[in-house]
């Protein structure tokens, strides 16, 4: 029932219109292509440009969007809260040094 409501080539290789040429691209790697756009038609050298032009806005959108009070952009300085305050339930146990931890411990040769 699950699937009769989503479309067919959404979840079936058999049903996708465009030619596959018997493989199927990972969601990355087609991100990767959107990302590129255009640009993947150029020199390598014109990609590799184009790539680090688009780094660096990417770079500069989120630190604009970080005010300087965070370490990190807000999405992620909020997961890190959460991450946080879910942690603060355990207990770390302390086990010692290295040196104690394995001693009397012999490594095989």
């Amino acid at each position: 029932e699950y699937l009769d409501g989503i479309e067919k080539s959404s979840w079936a290789t058999s049903h996708i219109s465009t030619r596959t040429y018997g493989h199927s691209t990972s969601t990355l790697a087609e991100s990767f292509n959107a990302t590129l756009g255009e640009t993947r038609h150029r020199s390598i050298l014109g990609i590799l440009n184009s790539l680090v032009q688009k780094l660096q806005k990417w770079h500069h959108r989120r630190a604009e969007e970080n005010d300087g009070s965070e370490e990190f952009v807000p999405r992620v300085q909020t997961a890190v809260g959460t991450a946080n305050q879910e942690s603060a339930k355990y207990t770390a146990l302390g086990i010692g040094t290295v040196d104690e931890v394995f001693e009397g411990m012999s490594i095989p040769s």
